[in-house]
Order: C-alpha cells, then sequence, then structure tokens
C-alpha cells in the first residue's frame, strides 16, 4: 500500500507487518491509503490533527482484497522540542543605572570619610 497526505505519496509499497516513520510538522493533514502504485483509495480519507510534541501512531489492519481495512490512531504527547530559551529577567543581576547610583553613593562616601580623616588629623596636631 502507498498512504498519502494531501493527495501526495509520503510512503510507498508498505507491506505488512513493516512500519514507517516520518517528521511532519505540526498541522491538520488529510491522509488516505491507496494500492500501491495506483489510485485507489482502499481506506480514508481521514484527517490527523498533528500536535506540536505529539507522536501520532496511525495502524491500519484488515484485508485490502476483503474491504476490511479500517485504522486506529494513537497518540502519546508530552514530547515537546526543546525550548530555545528560558526567560529568566537579569538573573538577579542589576541594571547600569542602578550600578551608577552605587558608584556614585560609594565615591561620596569614599570622599566623606576621607573628610573625616583629615578633620582628625587636624585636630590632633
Amino acid at each position: 500500500m502507498d498512504v498519502r497526505a494531501g493527495g501526495e505519496p509520503v510512503i510507498t509499497g508498505l507491506t505488512n507487518p513493516n512500519e514507517q516513520v516520518l517528521d511532519l510538522p505540526a498541522g491538520m493533514v488529510s491522509a488516505d491509503v491507496v494500492l500501491a502504485g495506483t489510485e485507489d483509495v482502499v481506506l480514508g480519507p481521514a484527517d490527523l490533527d498533528l500536535g506540536e510534541g505529539v507522536n501520532t501512531i496511525v495502524y491500519a489492519w484488515g484485508s485490502a482484497e476483503d474491504g476490511t481495512l479500517d485504522l486506529a490512531v494513537q497518540t502519546i504527547d508530552g514530547l515537546h522540542s526543546a525550548p530555545e530559551g528560558v526567560p529568566s529577567g537579569q538573573g538577579g543581576l542589576m541594571d547600569s543605572s542602578m550600578l551608577m547610583v552605587l558608584a556614585a553613593a560609594g565615591a561620596a562616601g569614599v570622599l566623606a570619610a576621607g573628610g573625616l580623616v583629615a578633620r582628625r588629623a587636624t585636630q590632633r596636631g
């Protein structure tokens, strides 16, 4: 059998008990099964909602000759792709304007302490 998605073959010559794995983008796909190398639809079309991070497994069983083909869909979720980043704000770091304020306050403290030492030195002498 051949499996088509959107009318185009995505798997060709599939035979029982073999399987084929596809990596498709998330979205809605209309799929059907045709006899290998023909346009004779023997199953479907079936609308499959392929979700992000979801493994969608489609089983076909029965006999094309006897007209008893059917399908079952199984999904396994929670398999989302890796994040591209994690928003973390500034990670506990101060921004540059806060650093300037602290630097100015520190410089003023040093100057004030220096003036206090100079006054004490002149009072002793």
